[in-house]
Order: structure tokens, then C-alpha cells, then sequence
């Protein structure tokens, strides 16, 4: 294995993927007021280091469509050969086995939240569908968020904000989506599909559901829609554009997606830091959709309370590293 090449186009790029989710509970979560602490950051990497498993999964599974392919991302070790088969078998059985434990151990609930992102991948990877595997991308977005939000804050997301992450998890599976069409044709026979009008109804619906979690804050919601905008117009002109079955292209879609992902999770960090220090700048209070909102905040606080009593049937019972660090007690 070439570690170098490896860490750098591998490892590096399922990080960059990783923190602009990180970002987004961040921020998110000051809106309740929480800050991230060091105890959380621990959770998160080793919630990373046990998700690597289904990269590698993912990536062994794919190999021999891979070597078909004129062009694939710099992250495709195995086909560009600076890492084997062997190679890529011996992590998986180590981050499977090894980080799935600890990150189990320090977290029982974590590890779960961890379990079920990794299935939920691996299945999808077997699914031919476009629709079908857009939906479970959907999914693995926002076990992806729940993880790292209990890695942070300790608890599954609030159930006001839920609505909030599967928008973005659909907006992204929607992005993927376009991409993942586009290998097959034109930009502009690949809009007037099926698969295309179906990942669009759901990102519209899932867009609408959260608008009084995004009313909480119109701070947070600007800072949303900034992040957006800087990661989908460049994104958008340059898979429209480029010849997705030379290298080159694919190059440089991936050369400017983990550029843009890095940006937007700096934006969000931003506007997090800004929120601690200074809190919000402007509001805007709008009649009917603050009667909507806490309508909404109601309602959801009901599922709050179930979420509560599933977790405490769950996991009353189970401590992990977590709550002995925090408590600094025994076992």
C-alpha cells in the first residue's frame, strides 16, 4: 500500500465528507445553546474511524465495476492501485471489528446510531434503483447526523430540528442524484426523468417540513442558505459541463466537491462561533409562521417524549466511557 497516497486521497476525502456534517451540528445546536466539548470530539472520531468500514465495504464491492470505467474519483484506491484488495480487507476486519467496539464502548447509544449508518450503506450498495438508493442515501445522511449529534450533545437530535436534517440529507441525495444520472447522459434529458422528478418531490416536501425548525432562528436559516448556495452553483456548473468519461473531469469534480464541502463547513463554523459570542444580529417576526411554529414546537415535543422513553427502554441501563469520564466515577 502507498500510505501516503492512501491518507491523502482516501482517507482525507471521507474526512472532508465528514466535517461539513460535523459543522452543521455544531451550528445547529447553538441554537439550544450547546457548545461541543472535548469529550464530544473524541466520540465523533471514533464514530468516523468505525464508518471508514463501510467505505472500505463499499469501495471492495465496486472494484470490478471500477476497473470497467474511463475515468474514477482519486479516491478509488483500488483501481488506481495505490492500495490491494488484501490491503482493503485487512482495515475493513480492523475498523469493523476493532473501532466498532470501542466506539460501543464509549457510547452504547452512539454505537448504535454507528451500526445502523454502516447497514444501511452497505445495503445500499446493492441496490440498483436510482430512487430506491437516493432514499437509503437519504437515511444514511441522517443516522450520519444522529451519530455525531449524540457523539456532541449526548442525546438523539430534538425532534424539532429531525425535519431540518432529512432537508439536507434530501438536498444532497438530490445533488448525488443529478451527478450519479449525469454519468448516463446529457444534463438535459437527465431533468425530465423519473428518478430525477422523484428525488425533487422529496427534497420539496422534506424542505417544507422543516421551515418552522429554520423560523426558530432566521440567523441560522441565512447561514443555511449561504452554505447552500456556495457548495450548489459551483457544483452545478461544473457537473454540467465537464466529460464525466475522461479522468480529467472526474478530477476535477472531485477537486472542487471536497473544496466547496470544506468551505460550507467553515461557513457553518463561522456562523456558529458568531452565534456564541454575539447571538443574533436581526430577527424578523412573521405573525402566522411564529403561530405555526410553536404549533410545530408543541407537537414535536410529544415526540421528544416518546423518543425519551424508546432511548431510556433501550439504554437506561447501559453506561459507556462517555458517562464515566463526565461523572468521574467508577463503572
Amino acid at each position: 500500500m502507498e500510505v501516503g497516497t492512501f491518507l491523502r486521497n482516501f482517507i482525507l476525502s471521507k474526512l472532508i465528507r465528514k466535517f461539513h456534517q460535523v459543522a452543521m451540528v455544531i451550528f445547529v445546536g447553538t441554537v439550544l445553546g450547546q457548545i461541543p466539548t472535548p469529550i464530544g470530539i473524541i466520540g465523533t472520531i471514533l464514530f468516523f474511524l468505525a464508518y471508514l468500514s463501510t467505505y472500505l465495504y463499499n469501495d471492495l464491492i465496486d472494484y470490478e465495476d471500477d476497473k470497467t470505467k474511463k475515468s474514477v474519483y482519486r479516491e478509488k484506491a483500488l483501481v488506481l492501485g495505490y492500495a490491494t484488495p488484501r490491503d482493503f480487507l485487512i482495515l475493513l476486519g480492523n475498523a469493523t471489528v476493532i473501532f466498532t467496539f470501542l466506539v460501543t464502548l464509549w457510547d452504547p447509544m452512539l454505537g448504535f446510531f454507528t451500526v445502523i449508518s454502516i447497514l444501511l450503506n452497505n445495503l445500499r450498495t446493492h441496490v440498483v434503483d436510482t430512487t430506491k438508493r437516493q432514499i437509503l442515501l437519504i437515511l444514511v445522511e441522517l443516522f450520519n447526523f444522529e451519530a455525531i449529534w449524540q457523539a456532541f450533545f449526548g442525546a438523539p437530535i430534538p425532534a424539532v430540528f429531525i425535519p431540518l436534517f432529512i432537508a439536507y440529507s434530501s438536498i444532497y441525495a438530490f445533488g448525488h442524484g443529478v451527478y450519479r444520472m449525469r454519468k448516463a447522459g446529457t444534463f438535459d434529458n437527465i431533468v425530465k426523468t423519473r428518478e430525477l422528478r422523484n428525488l425533487f418531490v422529496i427534497s420539496v416536501l422534506a424542505l417544507l417540513f422543516s421551515l418552522p425548525a429554520l423560523f426558530l432562528s432566521v440567523y441560522h436559516f441565512a447561514f443555511l442558505v449561504i452554505g447552500l448556495v456556495v457548495y450548489a452553483l459551483p457544483m452545478l456548473r461544473i457537473v454540467t459541463s465537464v466529460e464525466l468519461n475522461k479522468q480529467e473531469g472526474m478530477n476535477k469534480i472531485d477537486e472542487n466537491h471536497h473544496k466547496a464541502l470544506t468551505v460550507v463547513g467553515l461557513v457553518l463554523l463561522l456562523g456558529a462561533v458568531l452565534y456564541i459570542l454575539y447571538g443574533s444580529p436581526f430577527n424578523v417576526y412573521i405573525p402566522i409562521v411564529a403561530e405555526y411554529t410553536d404549533y410545530y414546537i408543541e407537537v414535536s415535543s410529544y415526540f421528544d417524549r416518546l423518543q425519551s422513553y424508546i432511548v431510556e427502554r433501550m439504554f437506561g441501563d447501559l453506561r459507556g466511557v462517555k458517562d464515566v469520564v463526565e461523572d468521574n466515577t467508577s463503572l
